[in-house]
């Protein structure tokens, strides 16, 4: 694949952010070879570069609809966010690019990498079915998923051994 020009497979306008704070407006990419971020012509004129995102170094990705519709893309270095109106066309060609890049790569062993099959949602840790984020119960088999810490009230995590927030201990590891 590295040896053709790249082609373009699907692209959509999106938010890319850079931390939790800084964001760029942007249009998200996919090519044959990657993704590709390229940032709006105001970005760019304050030295925003395009942001390339290599198909061998894309490790898993998932895409949620809720809050926002969103697509998480991790690589060695790090996760990169996006979101937007079209990121599910773009999410489902991506999974076919992968599996592809897997078939051609089982063809030819000699340049074969492990890929993991991308997710396309938070599941719950009983079950395994896919869940909402701000879900408390689990509607499949009933487990509850998050609880209030006893010290600060914040919201927590029901398999969480202390709070993140005061450090109140939970429950017995």
């Amino acid at each position: 694949m590295a040896d053709t020009a790249p082609q373009l497979i699907a692209e959509t306008k999106v938010t890319y952010f850079i931390g939790k704070l800084l964001a760029k407006a942007g249009t998200l990419k996919l090519q044959n070879d990657g993704l590709v971020f390229i940032p709006t012509a105001l970005d760019r004129a304050i030295g925003s570069i395009d942001i390339p995102i290599p198909i061998d170094d894309i490790q898993e990705f998932f895409y949620t609809e809720w809050p926002q519709k969103t697509l998480n893309v991790k690589t060695p270095s790090k996760i990169h966010k996006f979101i937007g109106a079209g990121l599910n066309e773009l999410h489902e060609n991506l999974i076919v690019l992968k599996r592809q890049l897997h078939a051609s790569a089982k063809q030819n062993p000699i340049s074969a990498q492990p890929i993991t099959e991308p997710t396309s949602s938070i599941t719950c840790y009983s079950c395994k079915k896919p869940i909402k984020k701000d879900f408390k119960f689990c509607p499949f088999c009933r487990t509850q998923l998050k609880n209030l810490c006893p010290s600060c009230k914040s919201e927590v995590e029901n398999i969480w051994l202390a709070c993140p927030f005061c450090s109140q201990q939970l429950r017995e590891s």
